[in-house]
């Protein structure tokens, strides 16, 4: 039945999450997008430079790491944001 669905919309705090998650969304794979191109130009445009190792592996970093291990680097520096700045405050743990 739709009755659960209906009872999904009408929940306040589902529909600010899912703005905010889109929101979000939307601006990470804009700025993705902007970075990457960016240094996609400059790898193609420009002959060899001081520095265009770096960016060859900022370029291919994360076709290789793995999503796990960026992940926890994610959460450690979250955890660590919180104990030096107080931000978050509340992660929604409890």
């Amino acid at each position: 039945s739709l009755r659960w669905f209906r009872a999904l919309a009408a929940n306040e705090r589902l529909l600010e999450a899912a703005g905010l998650s889109l929101r979000l969304a939307l601006a990470s794979a804009t700025l993705a997008t902007v970075a990457g191109g960016a240094l996609g130009w400059v790898l193609a445009r420009h002959g060899p430079f001081r520095g265009r190792a770096l960016f060859g592996v900022l370029a291919s970093a994360p076709l290789v790491l793995p999503e796990v291990v960026s992940g926890i680097a994610l959460l450690l520096l979250v955890v660590a944001c919180q104990s030096l700045t107080g931000w978050p405050a509340q992660r929604g743990a409890g």
